[in-house]
């Protein structure tokens, strides 16, 4: 089975929390988090509630997809998650961290997406959005899995700037895939080839993996990766 869509990518996941990408990623957001409260926008299967909640964050998540809202639910029954797209989602509460993992590549438009989240964080709270990185490497798994891009930095710092809020922090993650990409998605225009290694208990490859994300990735921005990570402050 190839993974055509987030919810056939995690589906196919045999553990969970051996995924080195997420659960790395994860341990990185929630060390540039502030405050108490977090909105996860499109939580997925419900990864960083699960740790932010660990952390003694107030966690909640919002997911229109019903088949990762019961994917999380089956992780952790008490994970509060809203079965509602973002568009649709009304709320009295802002909070002090919104968070966006992987979502501006799956809209048609991103503003309109920003805009709205921007309108969830509380003054002087944080927006925090990671998307895939390097507009030149959209290729092959990109076209696949229904992506509409890929986010450079000038570009996505731009769009939350307009929204009035103020960049406190811009690093890119993954550095260490960025060729064996390229190499797979472009050069030799493969599909999905590596869902198989994330979400597996054993193996050695994944092992390996796991500690260089968590050792080396976490800790030095190498100043390009596959990932791009942006921290926005609202004005008090």
């Amino acid at each position: 089975m190839k993974a055509r869509t987030h919810t056939d990518l995690y589906l196919l996941f045999g553990a969970q929390h051996k995924d080195f990408r997420n659960e790395n990623l994860m341990e990185l957001v929630l060390s540039l988090t502030r405050g108490k409260t977090l909105l996860d926008v499109g939580c997925g299967y419900g990864p960083l509630l699960i740790k932010a909640r660990q952390k003694g964050l107030d966690a909640y998540g919002l997911e229109p997809d019903p088949a990762l809202v019961a994917l999380a639910r089956q992780h952790d029954p008490s994970l509060r998650i809203t079965p509602s797209t973002l568009e649709a989602f009304e709320s009295t509460e802002l909070y002090d961290n919104v968070v966006l993992i992987d979502i501006l590549e799956c809209v048609p438009a991103v503003e309109p997406v920003l805009e709205k989240c921007a309108q969830l964080v509380k003054s002087g709270g944080q927006l925090i959005v990671v998307a895939p990185a390097l507009s030149w490497l959209f290729g092959a798994r990109d076209r696949m899995m229904g992506y509409y891009r890929r986010c450079d930095r000038e570009p996505l710092t731009a769009w939350i700037r307009a929204l009035g809020l103020h960049i406190v922090h811009v690093r890119y993650w993954n550095a260490l895939l960025v060729i064996p990409y390229a190499l797979l998605y472009q050069v030799l225009n493969r599909q999905s080839q590596y869902e198989q290694l994330r979400g597996q208990s054993q193996g050695l490859v994944s092992k390996v993996l796991f500690v260089w994300f968590k050792w080396i990735e976490n800790k030095i921005n190498f100043g390009f990766g596959l990932s791009l990570i942006v921290v926005a402050q609202k004005k008090r």
